[in-house]
């Protein structure tokens, strides 16, 4: 995918799937999210105990 379909992508919305999610080791579980479109690829971080 070239550059300029990227920037219609970021701006129209990514659609992201969620691809792996595992324990960082350090109390947090990270997960994350891959566009369906252009792959771009984003983390989410969220604390143990309020998963």
């Amino acid at each position: 995918m070239g550059f300029s379909e990227k920037i219609i992508c970021k701006l129209k919305g990514h659609v992201y799937e969620k691809t792996k999610r595992e324990p960082d080791g350090w109390g947090y579980i990270a997960t994350w999210f891959t566009c369906d479109r252009c792959g771009h690829e984003t983390v989410v971080t969220e604390r143990e105990d309020e998963v």
